[in-house]
């Protein structure tokens, strides 16, 4: 028998693990580091085996991995190495890109339970949609390719001392472009012009992205279908552990977000709790007498304003959707404004752990600051998504003080969760 928990009435059932659906489970990034080593071999082989037996099913995020892959490259084996252990446990299941998440929360507060969203399902990709939306990454490219083509022939038509030569060469060029697409001539031409293309997603050496850029040349695929192949195809773990941030034009900003965030939170951080030790001094100077505690509540630790800057770029960033659903900017704003905590999980989530989160900095004084506190916040964004959430020890109370509220299991330790998973899920 098993536990399972419908998110939607908050009731429990016990059923047979046949007719159970597999348990959610998100791994904290330490374990894809610690189960890519001898030393938690037997925790792998028991992951492994649950998952096989279809029990669970463990997904990651693009949070998990901006701290999984390096970038400098002394470093690259130890990324392969972790991304080896999620293809393992995950293969394509993970959570989708947090902001595309929060647009389904908002979606399923604006317009209720939906047959198509429905929480938590809609948080789920099966197909590797891990990574930030990308719109029309490659809608221009075709066009771009042949004006180069164009400019480059009819150079060489100008250049030419032959009337009859030229006349030959401009007939030739109408022979390689039509209807916007490329002939079999223009595309023999073309070879060598798509290199700098193909070399972006060299890491796909289980795919072809050359044929598929080749099919869209000629006009028998769109650039949707050539996009969300090569992204998906990217993202795909078989391919991931090959990955390396430098073989992807701008893919140093678009992974490192996690660790300069890391390093403004610990400034953020260290302002706080030197505002708190000047509160502090001046209350003695005074006379007066305060815990550190009764300082920080004085302070008022009301994070609803980053609840709102949120909810308006979500509206922002995904205006046309909302506006496709007939739902207005004045419903939205509305709702903004009188939802309770708790009506947007990615986002609420936050909202609840950061203050308690700051109070510790303040009570506790600390004086290690981790930039990877800040990465522990952001996956925090999808404990309510999962059955099973594993956190850093430092992290566990806070997540736990929310967790229930979700029916999210929130465990502190890598052998912990693989004993717990051992108990409720049967031989």
């Amino acid at each position: 028998m098993s536990i399972r928990i419908d998110r939607n009435k908050q009731t429990q059932y016990y059923l047979p693990m046949e007719n159970t659906p597999p348990l959610q489970i998100y791994l904290d990034s330490s374990d894809y580091s610690n189960l890519s080593s001898d030393q938690y071999s037997a925790e792998l082989e028991s992951l492994k085996s649950l998952v096989d037996k279809k029990a669970i099913e463990v997904r990651y995020s693009n949070v998990t991995i901006a701290e999984l892959i390096h970038t400098e490259k002394e470093h690259q084996h130890y990324a392969i190495g972790r991304a080896k252990v999620l293809r393992t446990l995950c293969g394509k299941k993970c959570l989708i890109y947090n902001d595309i998440l929060l647009f389904h929360d908002c979606l399923v507060a604006l317009a209720g339970k939906d047959s198509r969203i429905e929480f938590p399902n809609y948080a789920y990709n099966d197909r590797s949609h891990w990574y930030p939306p990308k719109a029309g990454s490659f809608q221009n490219f075709k066009a771009e390719l042949a004006k180069d083509v164009t400019e480059r022939i009819r150079t060489e038509i100008n250049r030419h001392p032959d009337p009859t030569e030229r006349k030959s060469l401009r007939k030739k060029l109408k022979r390689f472009i039509r209807n916007g697409n490329f002939t079999s001539e223009g595309l023999a031409f073309t070879k060598g012009m798509d290199a700098a293309v193909i070399e972006k997603f060299a890491f796909l050496d289980k795919t072809k992205p050359a044929e598929m850029l080749r099919k869209h040349l000629v006009g028998k695929i769109s650039y949707r279908e050539l996009q969300d192949y090569l992204l998906e195809n990217g993202a795909d773990p078989a391919n991931l552990a090959e990955f390396t941030i430098d073989q992807v034009e701008d893919g140093l900003s678009k992974f490192q977000w996690l660790r300069k965030g890391g390093v403004s939170f610990i400034d953020y951080a260290k302002q706080l709790v030197s505002l708190a030790d000047k509160i502090e001094k001046s209350d003695k100077e005074c006379g007066i007498h305060r815990s550190r505690k009764e300082i920080a509540d004085e302070y008022g630790l009301d994070f609803s304003n980053l609840r709102q800057k949120m909810l308006k770029d979500c509206w922002s960033n995904y205006k046309h959707d909302f506006c496709k659903r007939n739902i207005t900017h004045s419903n939205f704003m509305r709702l903004c404004e009188s939802a309770e905590l708790g009506t947007f999980p990615s986002l609420d989530i936050l909202v609840e752990i950061m203050p308690a989160y700051t109070e510790q900095l303040i009570t506790k004084n600390r004086t290690k600051l981790l930039s990877s506190d800040f990465g522990d916040i952001a996956h925090a964004m999808y404990l309510p998504y999962v059955d099973v959430f594993r956190a850093d020890r430092a992290m566990t109370h806070l997540f736990r003080s929310v967790g229930d509220k979700y029916q999210t299991k929130v465990i502190r330790t890598l052998k912990e969760l693989v004993s717990e998973l051992n108990k409720i899920v049967p031989n």
